[in-house]
């Protein structure tokens, strides 16, 4: 190898390495930011099971893999120690403008997805998404004395009844279309501690559970040792979540849930 071909060659490794350099770098960065988006979502947003129950998870570990795997290997690509300073900032501009937009579009649909508030109403809980309701009405029922989940936002309520009958019916068609229903009556929300015998005249036992749901038995052992109560002091009842439908495991004494079953009971 001639002195010409080997000054060459160290050019190139020199090049190489500063391009790994760059990916790691930009992928340890883009690490961070997805860590703590990460920790928002699923611990302050979605407290455990919400994630899972509302399927909030998929599109935005998805975007967050696209940033973690796309923007770094841009990065790859586009950095050269020879390329003038100028020039790598424009390019870099446009790839974390990038990556920030794709972030901005998932986190967009988690924060209307995220729970706000669990409603019983008629014969279960109810799951209402930010997205459901104005800011108004958001902030109206976030003001009010609900209890809170201890590491989300949501609160849980009871909503009383329309009486006035027009109201009531235009209610009716509302959701008959795929519009508003009882849950989003932010106005009628009263907290459940003054309606517990109404939610618990509606809840089941977990015999009950069992012996109509046979394949329940081995996650509700689970839970119950997770969360540490007997089942005699507990009832169940539906939780219904945009499409998918659960069983809340209710305190006979608060009428609140306190466990969870990804059983559908409907």
């Amino acid at each position: 190898m001639g002195e010409a071909q080997f000054s060459l060659y160290i050019v190139r490794l020199d090049v190489w390495y500063a391009k790994l350099k760059a990916f790691f770098t930009h992928f340890v960065v883009t690490a961070l930011v997805a860590g703590i988006v990460s920790y928002l979502v699923f611990k302050q947003w979605f407290p455990e099971p919400f994630a899972k129950m509302m399927d909030a998870g998929s599109l935005l570990i998805l975007v967050l893999m696209c940033d973690l795997l796309l923007g770094p290997l841009v990065s790859f690509v586009i950095y050269n120690p020879q390329k003038k300073l100028k020039t790598l900032v424009s390019d870099y501009v446009v790839v974390v403008g990038i990556q920030i937009a794709a972030l901005a579009y998932g986190m967009s649909t988690v924060v209307d997805l995220r729970p706000v508030f669990l409603v019983f109403t008629a014969d279960r809980y109810v799951v209402v998404s930010a997205g459901e309701l104005s800011s108004q009405e958001i902030e109206q029922g976030s003001n009010a004395d609900f209890p809170k989940a201890s590491f989300g936002g949501y609160r849980t309520v009871y909503v009383e009844r329309i009486s006035d009958p027009e109201k009531q019916m235009a209610l009716i068609m509302s959701s008959l279309d795929g519009g508003r229903d009882l849950q989003h009556v932010v106005e009628n929300y009263r907290p459940v501690s003054a309606h517990v015998a109404e939610v618990l005249a509606r809840a089941k036992s977990l015999d009950e559970l069992e012996e109509k749901y046979p394949e329940s038995h081995h996650l509700l052992e689970q839970e119950l040792a997770s969360i540490g109560r007997d089942r005699a002091d507990l009832l169940w009842l539906p939780v219904q979540a945009q499409k998918a439908f659960w069983t809340a495991l209710v305190d006979k004494k608060t009428a609140l849930p306190v466990g969870w079953l990804e059983v559908d009971p409907l």
